[in-house]
Formats: structure tokens, C-alpha cells, sequence
């Protein structure tokens, strides 16, 4: 049975980026669907590894900076980036990087300048997105659908006024990567929503 769902924005994908711009629309006051074709917990494709600065900084508006930051590799594990001759080879040289414990207290080196409360953090994708996503479980604004092996979930547009079938509006994002057939989808550009209700309410349901 078909059923009509309405939301002010339609995110297809809940990759890193997807979550975040979920997030990010929730904090602002605006109702987002997330569709994923992917199953609840089935590994992401790994294309990240690091967590920028500016990253963190919207993060840390989002409220979940720490979280994140908690996460990744051990506190005190450092972050150095060695050059060696081969992977048991000698070593060549070596760019001493703060492990997280030290992140906030280190002087020397050159990754410890960063003028931001928020420096960057090493964190690889496989702990990354699955916090990003229990963490927009709990947003009354964002709902989360994926799918079911046993019956498959299809999607159509519809306007919110008539009811009826339309194209990809200025409140579609597709995001995914360029190797994925539906990239040919234009990402349309989002309209500017401004802070209303940053404040977390009830936990969504995740269909």
C-alpha cells in the first residue's frame, strides 16, 4: 500500500554528507526524509579518513563535535605521517601530527597552528558515519528510510500542494558519487533556511 509522505526537503543518500546537510536543515527548523539504499548498519564504501577543520567547526555547531572526536583512533595514538622505503624499509623522514589527547595542547609540529577551537581529527568513515546516523535518529525533524529485503521501497515525487508527480525541485539533493549511475540527477540547489527551533525534541522513527 502506497503511502504519502510530506517533508519540506528530500535528501536521497545517507553518506556522511547526507547526514550532515540532514542535520544541519534539522537544526534550522526544516522537516528532511533521507532514503538509503543501503541496509541499517551494512559497512559504508570507505572514502574518508580524515575530518577537516571546517568539518569539525559545523559539526561543533551541530552539537556533536565531541562525540565524534571521541571516537577514531585512541587518544593517545599518534597521528605521524612517516616516509619510508618500503612498509618494513627505513625510514626516510616524518611529520609529527598531535594524537587526539594531545590535539588541543600541542605546540610543536606542523599541524598544531590550527586558529580554530576545532582542529582536524583522524577518524576513519567506518566509525564516522554510523554516529552521524544514530545521531539523526534522534531528531524528531529527520526521518530515515532504507530498505527491505522483503519488499522493495520505491520513491516518487510528488508537489506538496497538488498532489501531484513532478520532477526534482529546488528541495531535492541527490548525493553520491560520480561513479554511480544517478549522478546524471542535477543537485539542485537548496533554498536558505534560517535557524528556527536548534533545540533537539523527541527521537524520529526509523522506518
Amino acid at each position: 500500500m502506497n503511502q504519502l509522505i510530506e517533508t519540506d526537503v528530500l535528501i536521497v543518500g545517507a553518506g556522511p554528507v547526507g547526514l550532515t546537510l540532514a542535520l544541519d536543515l534539522a537544526w534550522r527548523g526544516v522537516d528532511v526524509v533521507v532514503i538509503e539504499r543501503r541496509q541499517p548498519a551494512e559497512p559504508p564504501r570507505i572514502r574518508s579518513n580524515h575530518v577537516s577543520a571546517r568539518s569539525m567547526e559545523i559539526f561543533r555547531r551541530l552539537g556533536v563535535a565531541k562525540m565524534l572526536r571521541d571516537a577514531g583512533l585512541p587518544a593517545n595514538y599518534p597521528n605521524d605521517v612517516a616516509y619510508c622505503t618500503s612498509v618494513t624499509g627505513i625510514e626516510l623522514t616524518r611529520i609529527p601530527i598531535p594524537s587526539r589527547a594531545e590535539r588541543y595542547t600541542a605546540v610543536n609540529g606542523p599541524d598544531t597552528w590550527w586558529p580554530t577551537p576545532e582542529p582536524p581529527h583522524r577518524i576513519n568513515q567506518i566509525y564516522l558515519e554510523p554516529l552521524l546516523f544514530a545521531e539523526a535518529q534522534t531528531r524528531s525533524r529527520i526521518r530515515i528510510i532504507a530498505p527491505n529485503c522483503a519488499r522493495p521501497q520505491y520513491v516518487c515525487l510528488a508537489d506538496k500542494r497538488t498532489r501531484a508527480a513532478t520532477d526534482p525541485t529546488e528541495f531535492f539533493a541527490y548525493i553520491d558519487s560520480v561513479q554511480s549511475p544517478a549522478a546524471a540527477f542535477p543537485l539542485w540547489r537548496l533554498a536558505q533556511f534560517e535557524p528556527r527551533n536548534p533545540k533537539r525534541s523527541t527521537p524520529s522513527k526509523y522506518e
